[in-house]
C-alpha cells in the first residue's frame, strides 16, 4: 500500500488543490457554503473515526470521553448543515450572534 501511495502521492496532491480552488471560487460567489462544508468535514470525519475508536481502544473510559467528542463533532456538523438550509439564510446572522464561532472554536477546544 505504501508504494502505491508513493507513486500517486501527486496525483493525489493534484486533486487536493483542485478541491480546494473550487471551494475558494464557490465562496466568493456564495457566502452560504462555509458552514454547510465545515458540517459536512465535522460529520464525515467524525463518522470515520467512530469504527477505529471502537475497535482499538481497550480502556473503557477513554473510549466514552473520545465518542462523547465524537458524537459532539457530529452534532455540531448536522447543525452547521441544517442551519444554512432552514432558519438561517442569511450567513451574516451566524457571524451576528457569534452561534457558528462558538461551535467552531468548541469543537477545537474539546479536541
Amino acid at each position: 500500500m505504501s508504494t502505491f501511495l508513493r507513486k500517486y502521492l501527486w496525483l493525489f496532491k493534484f486533486i487536493a488543490v483542485g478541491l480546494v480552488l473550487s471551494l475558494i471560487i464557490l465562496i466568493m460567489f456564495n457566502n452560504d457554503i462555509v458552514p454547510t462544508v465545515i458540517g459536512c468535514v465535522f460529520f464525515v470525519l467524525g463518522l470515520f473515526r467512530i469504527y477505529p475508536l471502537i475497535k482499538y481502544e481497550e480502556k473503557n473510559y477513554i473510549k466514552t470521553l473520545y465518542l462523547i467528542e465524537v458524537l459532539v463533532m457530529v452534532i455540531v456538523g448536522v447543525i452547521f448543515i441544517f442551519s444554512v438550509f432552514t432558519q438561517y439564510e442569511d450567513v451574516s446572522l451566524w457571524i451576528e450572534y457569534k452561534l457558528f464561532a462558538y461551535l467552531f472554536g468548541g469543537i477545537f477546544v474539546l479536541r
